[in-house]
């Protein structure tokens, strides 16, 4: 993988494997090791930092969240990928499904009066385990994500679930869509409606949600020139610290992902607005 990129890691297991990975991938330590022969690694759960072919690390979550904007965040297992294995399996009047990689299993139990049929029993556990599992619910409010290629419905949508089908295909009606469509829900995830507005008086709860070099999203968000030359670009906020809504809008790469660039008595700050609350 090429680019800057960050993994956090919250098992042993989970770093191993991405190093060894990235060790097959010739990346390197940044002082010219090879990874699975590095003696300094942190244990889990910690973060593993590539930029130009060249690893760091930390245990700092706080620090890993403020380096979003710099670094394209994957999980482990999109960087190493999936091994997938189903096994199907008899026990007493029942046949198992069982997803190795997940852990999820699916069950078709033979009534007592009947003969009992493996293959008739393995079909109906593979189809129960394969069914897909809708992470919405009625009323959910959803953001359409990169990737999606549903007409109106692409990234940056908003919308909300009205009816979900047993196939796991959901309805969906928001901005310019008033009858309804049905959709994958792979292509959206869930968007929470901000109770913080522009003008709102807020208070910084968890510092580490804030963007300290992230100019782009302001020069293209804010655009009162004053405004803009308040950022105070490499200083993080702090704890406590109180000021005034200035604008809300969306990560440039995370449709969903609120930011929120905010006034204080020092300057301009921009960050998540998991970060605030309202005072």
């Amino acid at each position: 993988m090429k680019g800057k990129f960050k993994i956090w890691c919250e098992t042993n297991e989970e770093r191993d494997a991405v190093l060894k990975k990235m060790d097959c991938e010739g990346i390197k330590w940044f002082v010219g090791q090879r990874p699975i022969n590095f003696k300094y690694v942190y244990n889990a759960p910690m973060a593993l930092f590539v930029e130009d072919g060249r690893i760091t690390q930390t245990d700092d979550k706080d620090w890993f969240k403020t380096k979003e904007e710099c670094f394209k965040e994957i999980t482990p297992e999109e960087y190493i990928g999936k091994n997938e294995c189903i096994v199907i399996y008899r026990k007493d009047q029942k046949v198992i499904a069982l997803d190795k990689y997940t852990g999820k299993k699916a069950e078709a139990t033979c009534n007592p009066a009947d003969d009992f049929d493996f293959e008739v029993g393995a079909k109906l556990a593979f189809e129960r385990l394969m069914k897909p599992e809708c992470k919405f619910k009625v009323d959910d409010n959803i953001i359409g994500i990169k990737g999606n290629t549903y007409g109106i419905t692409k990234e940056g949508w908003k919308g909300k679930v009205v009816k979900i089908s047993e196939d796991g295909s959901i309805l969906v009606v928001g901005e310019g869509i008033k009858y309804g469509v049905w959709v994958n829900p792979r292509y959206f995830a869930l968007y929470e409606k901000p109770e913080i507005k522009v003008g709102d008086t807020v208070k910084v709860v968890d510092k580490g949600f804030c963007f300290t070099t992230y100019s782009d999203w302001v020069v293209k968000n804010i655009s009162d020139a004053k405004h803009v030359a308040k950022y105070c670009y490499g200083e993080c906020v702090e704890d406590g610290m109180t000021g005034t809504v200035v604008a809300i809008a969306d990560h440039s790469s995370k449709p969903g992902k609120l930011l929120v660039y905010f006034e204080t008595y020092c300057g301009c700050y921009l960050i998540g607005i998991e970060g605030l609350k309202k005072c």
